[in-house]
Parts: structure tokens; C-alpha cells; sequence
């Protein structure tokens, strides 16, 4: 149910399969199992999820019948206290009765008990860089017959007339033990606060108006007793981490629906501003090219001897004019040679810009040194640094007219360097930038598109196969009726996860993360109480109320101490004792390590059946093979390479070594076989 943000929900309802349901069958043996999502589109539910959810709704249905249903032909039925229902809670045994009566007919709505998943606590916490942790506490689970149940607070409370409140006191004070006339309340807020105190101790507070309603009786009381159930019924139990799972898929559903809009709407805002940047990112790769003609202007002016790149002292570094922005490309001329610029700097009294730029830049021997090999090396340099690799025709000429006169322009007007850099620079289009950042822009989303994607889906446990359309047929279980109405009736059960997020504040997200942490609480128990030593003991024991773990822990203990007194009992009657088995089975083992390790007098070991060489060759070993009735008492050394399993004939399969022949005929330098 990952994929798909609808409820999650299990229904076993009243068959409707046209010709064998309910209509034609009132007290129909068999109820048909609903899932949603269903089927075998992405999203569905899978087995295991099912299973689980099938076996929490069977649960709650067989505990409100009274009936337990076997899943074999002829499906038998039996007393739930015969069964299921043994592993009650003690304090939920007289609570949890089955349902004596329904106040609507066999031709009504089906009668229904909702276990449902209503919401889930969580908080948040920064996990470093850019991840983010999202917590879930404990999921809120009830059950309800369709319709959630009343809240039980104090503003209902304040809402109960005094006889209300006293009754439903003093029924919650006599399962305590106290007498709730010793203190007999004066005021209504006293009543209310008692009540809370009780309801803060676990104690089970009902509704004098909901104890007509047989259905909602049963649902107060089996949500009142589900945190001690799902610590004996582990069906129970997996709906809780079922709807933490069902939450993270929702939080990962809607993180990627945001991330879809989020792309959506930058990608609308991209197309408005892709001719902007694909301009930006000219300018910034013209600006990158113009820099290193500068650097690979002046490397070769040093090379040919001309050292000093500022022979008029012009140049002064806090003013931004340098030689290589002023004397090796164009581009910038209006910045350094303008007459206002002139004016600026100081420059000598008469002198215009252009003087000034052949005073600073150097003379023309500077410009006219340049033969072709160097042209061709620079355009070698500049060639291999291009993404286009101009062809050496176009771009050869280009670099020579630029070298000799590299501030100059050409007919058209345009700079000799910007004629070089169009030639280098690569070509930006709006329409390719326009593509590149909706390609990033949807990366994330394909990614967590892909790993939702990903998560494992099984086969499918009661929804109709693959291969049958929707809704042409049912997926039947047999169905336990109410004990109270003779097979007659049947309360249907439902198992709902639509949970809400529930976020928590900084003081409960404190607080919960302390109790994760914790990792629940501990039990330290004596020995003596563990396993008691005499009746009296394990009378109480078994009367006692505890926790599934500690009786676990019990039923272990009892169990180890009757075998060992069998123990005993057999080492007594067989006059012999624990350490000489011991013995007896060491001697065996050496026995048996002596008589693989017996050699013959040549120092080697014969095996005398394919038993013992498979029991004693392995990798590494050293073997000799000898012929029967041969002259060549020797035989062939070799050494085990490794074994092998071989099929012959069909279903046969031979196991055989790969041997290296180290001596004996045929072993040259070594052979394998």
C-alpha cells in the first residue's frame, strides 16, 4: 500500500458472488475477504501484509462470536474459551465476553467491528548535512462498529450528571478494591478527578447509555484491553509496526508529490529564464577564454625573452588593468585605453590613448617575433583546451592574426581575440540549458520514484489472481457465528490503516525520544520466583499475572528441569554416569582420528572404498594411485587440486578431484587431470 495514498483496509463481509450469496443463502456458511488496495496493479497489498491483517480481523471476529472456525473441510466450530481465547489477559477474562445479542435483524447491514489505525504520533530530528530523521511513537489503535467511540475525558465528564458519575466510580473503585463511600465526595469537579485518577491507572471507565448497544460495549471494552492483548496475541500485535510502515509510505507518498510540484513549478520559471541563463553562462565562458589568451599571450612573450610585461610602468594592480587584460585581447579597450581613463590614471600631458597603449603594451617587435612554429604550438595549446577542436585551417589563421595584433580588430569591426574565442568557446543554446536543469531538477524525483518502486511486492494471499478480472470472483473463508444465536448471525470484522500524522511538540518529542531510547522497561526477577521448588510456589505462580516474557522465561526453566531429572533418572538406572559418556565419546573420536591417520610401512595410507576417500580427500591432499596386478609398484603422485561435482545420467551426479601429477609416467611439468 506504499504506492497508493487511499485507506489500507481488510473487510471480511457477506458473500455477494452472484448465484452462492447471501441472497440466496441467509445463513450463509462462508464470508468472502476484502482487500484495498487489491489486485495485481503497483500499489496492491502483498502477502505477507494481508496474512497479518487477515489474521488481526479473524481474531477480533472469533473473540466478539464466542466461535472459533476451522479453516479445514468440514470447518468445525469450538468455544472460544476452548482455544483463543485461554490466552486472555487475566483482568480481560471478565470483560471480554462474547456478544450476547444484535439489536438489528438478518436483513439489515451487516453488524461490524472496525479495528482501525486512526493515527500515529512523530517528530522530527536533523540527522546532519541534509537528512532528516522522521520518528514515529506508538500507534493509537481501537476498535469501533463503524463509527468511532466517544473520548472519554474530562470534558465528558463535566458533561455526566453526579448519579453518572458516582455509578461509573464506584464501578471502577470496586474492580480496585476500594470503597468509594469511604470518601464521600462533596463536590462534582471531586467526582471528575477521581474518575480521571482511575482512568489514569488503567482502570476500564464505561458509558452507562453505551451498555445498551452490545456492539459498542464490546468495542470500548476490547480497545481498553488491546495493549495487553497484542503482548499475548503476536497477530494482534503486528498491526501496530503495520501502521508505522502504512505512515512512513504516506510520508514518502507526499514527499514525492512535493517534489513533483516543486518541479513542476521551477520548470515553468526555468523556461521564462533559460535565454538569461544560457546568456550568463556565455559571458562567463567568454570571460574564462579571454583569461587564458592572456596567460598563454604572456607565457609566450616570456619565452621569447621579453620579460618584462610592464616595460612602461603602467600598470597598477589595485586599479584592476593589467597587461593581460589590456594588451592581450580587445575586449577591454574602452575600460583601459579611453581618453577618460587617460585622464584617471595620469597620464602624461599630450598623451592620447592610443600612444599610451603602445607606450604600456611595448613595441612592435613584441608583436612581429612570432613565427609558425610558435603560432602553430599556441594553436596546438589552445585547440586541445576546446570542446568544438576547431579544425587546425580555421583556427591556425585566427591565432596568427591574433598574436600580431592582439588588442586589433578586423574588418568587421570585431576584436581578433573575440574572433579566436567564438572559435574556441562551446556553443550554448537556451533550449539545451533549458533541458539540462529540468534533467536535475528531476533527478531526485526519479530517484525516489525508483526506490518506492523498488520495495518488494509478494503474491497475493486472498485477492483474486493476476489473470482473473476485478470483481469475478471471491476469496471465501469460513465464518464463525455468535454462540448466543445458534448459527444464525455473524459480526463481520474489518482491519482499517488510515492513520493521521500527529505531530508532537519539543517537550513530547523529548520525552518519547527518551522512552525509544530506553528501550522499555526491565524486569529483574529472583531466581527462587523464577522456577519455585515447592508446590505452594508454583500455585501462586500460575495464578499470578505476567508478562508474556517472564512466563516464556518460566515455562523454559520448568522445561530444563525436567529433563534434567531425566536425566539423572537414566544415568542411575544404567549405572553409569554423565562423565563416563563423556569419556566413552572422546575415546570414540581418537579411535577413530588413529585409524585415519594409520600408514602402511612406506609411510602411505590405504583407502580401501570410495566411503573413505570421500571422507578423507580434500584440497591440498597428497595421494598416489596405483593399477592392480601392475609391475609399477609406485603408482602416480599427485596432489588434489580440488573436488568436483559432475552429472552423468539424469539425476545422477558423480563426484570426482582435479588432480596435478607431480610424478610417475605422464608428468612431465606437471599435468593436470
Amino acid at each position: 500500500g506504499i504506492q497508493d495514498l487511499e485507506p489500507l483496509f481488510l473487510a471480511l463481509e457477506p458473500p455477494s458472488e452472484k448465484g452462492v450469496g447471501m441472497a440466496q443463502y441467509p445463513h450463509h456458511p462462508f464470508q468472502s475477504a476484502f482487500v484495498s488496495p487489491g489486485g495485481a496493479a503497483p500499489g496492491s497489498v502483498n502477502r505477507r501484509t494481508e496474512n497479518s491483517m487477515l489474521q488481526a480481523a479473524l481474531a477480533v471476529q472469533q473473540l466478539a462470536s464466542g466461535n472459533e472456525v476451522g479453516f479445514r473441510a468440514p470447518f468445525p466450530l469450538r468455544p472460544c474459551s476452548e482455544g483463543l481465547c485461554k490466552g486472555l489477559p487475566k483482568a480481560a477474562k471478565g470483560h471480554l465476553q462474547p456478544i450476547p445479542f444484535l439489536r438489528n435483524e438478518a436483513w439489515d447491514a451487516d453488524s461490524r467491528l472496525v479495528l482501525e489505525c486512526p493515527g500515529i504520533p512523530y517528530w522530527q530530528e536533523p540527522a546532519g548535512g541534509n537528512m532528516l530523521d522522521i520518528r514515529f511513537g506508538e500507534p493509537k489503535m481501537e476498535v469501533h462498529p463503524g463509527k468511532r467511540l466517544r473520548d472519554l475525558n474530562e470534558e465528558t465528564f463535566k458533561r455526566w450528571p453526579i448519579n453518572k458519575l458516582r455509578a461509573a466510580l464506584s464501578r471502577a473503585e470496586r474492580e480496585l478494591g476500594t470503597n468509594s463511600e469511604a470518601l464521600p465526595a462533596v463536590e462534582k469537579q471531586e467526582l471528575v478527578d477521581r474518575l480521571l485518577r482511575a482512568v489514569e491507572r488503567g482502570m476500564l471507565i464505561e458509558d452507562e447509555e453505551e451498555k445498551e448497544e452490545p456492539l459498542i460495549k464490546f468495542s470500548r471494552r476490547i480497545s481498553h484491553h488491546l495493549p495487553s492483548l497484542t503482548k499475548r496475541w503476536p497477530h494482534l500485535a503486528r498491526i501496530a509496526p503495520l501502521c508505522a510502515l502504512r505512515a512512513a509510505g504516506l510520508v514518502l507518498r507526499m514527499q514525492l508529490q512535493q517534489l513533483n510540484e516543486s518541479s513542476a513549478a521551477q520548470t515553468e520559471n526555468l523556461q521564462q529564464s533559460s535565454q538569461e541563463r544560457a546568456e550568463s553562462m556565455r559571458v562567463q565562458q567568454d570571460e574564462s577564454w579571454r583569461g587564458a589568451l592572456a596567460e598563454v599571450h604572456a607565457g609566450v612573450l616570456q619565452q621569447l625573452g621579453f620579460v618584462d610585461l610592464d616595460p612602461g610602468a603602467c600598470f597598477d594592480p589595485s586599479s584592476g588593468r593589467n597587461f593581460g587584460r589590456c594588451c592581450s585581447v580587445g575586449d577591454y579597450a574602452a575600460e583601459c585605453w579611453s581618453q577618460q581613463m587617460a585622464q584617471e590614471m595620469g597620464f602624461r600631458e599630450g598623451e592620447t590613448a592610443r600612444e599610451e597603449e603602445l607606450r604600456c603594451c611595448g613595441s612592435t617587435s613584441r608583436r612581429s617575433t612570432f613565427g609558425p612554429e610558435v603560432v602553430t604550438s599556441v594553436a596546438a595549446q589552445l585547440g586541445s583546451a576546446s570542446p568544438k577542436r576547431p579544425p587546425p585551417e580555421v583556427l591556425i589563421p585566427a591565432v596568427e592574426a591574433w598574436l600580431q595584433a592582439p588588442t586589433g580588430r578586423d574588418s568587421n569591426g570585431h576584436t581578433l581575440s573575440g574572433v579566436l574565442v567564438e572559435i574556441l568557446a562551446e556553443e550554448i543554446q537556451a533550449e539545451e540549458v533549458l533541458h539540462q536543469q529540468q534533467r536535475q531538477l528531476s533527478r531526485p524525483v526519479e530517484k525516489l520514484t525508483a526506490d518506492i518502486d523498488a520495495l518488494s511486492r509478494g503474491p497475493l494471499a486472498v485477492s483474486p489472481g493476476s489473470g482473473v478480472a476485478p470483481g469475478t470472483r471471491e476469496a471465501w473463508l469460513p465464518v464463525p457465528t455468535l454462540v448466543a444465536s445458534g448459527g444464525r448471525r455473524a459480526v463481520y470484522a474489518t482491519v482499517a490503516m488510515s492513520p493521521q500524522l500527529l505531530a508532537l511538540d519539543e517537550a513530547e518529542a523529548a520525552a518519547a525520544a527518551a522512552e525509544a531510547k530506553e528501550g522499555g522497561a526491565v524486569e529483574e526477577v529472583a531466581l527462587d520466583e523464577l522456577l519455585p521448588s515447592n508446590e505452594a510456589g508454583l500455585q501462586a505462580l500460575e495464578e499470578e499475572e505476567k508478562s508474556p516474557a517472564l512466563r516464556a522465561l518460566q515455562e523454559a526453566a520448568g522445561l530444563l528441569r525436567v529433563l534434567d531429572q531425566r536425566t539423572e533418572e537414566k544415568e542411575d538406572a544404567g549405572g553409569w554416569t554423565r562423565r563416563d559418556w563423556q569419556a566413552a565419546q572422546q575415546q570414540k573420536r581418537q579411535a577413530a582420528v588413529l585409524e585415519q591417520m594409520a600408514c602402511g610401512p612406506d609411510g602411505w595410507a590405504e583407502l580401501k572404498d570410495a566411503q573413505q576417500a570421500m571422507r578423507n580427500i580434500t584440497r591440498g591432499s597428497r595421494i598416489r594411485i596405483r593399477w592392480r596386478s601392475s609391475e609399477d609398484v609406485n603408482g602416480v603422485q599427485a596432489v588434489v587440486e580440488a573436488p568436483l561435482i559432475l552429472s552423468g545420467e539424469p539425476g545422477v551426479e558423480v563426484k570426482v578431484w582435479e588432480l596435478t601429477v607431480s610424478s610417475g609416467p605422464g608428468a612431465g611439468g606437471g599435468g593436470e587431470y
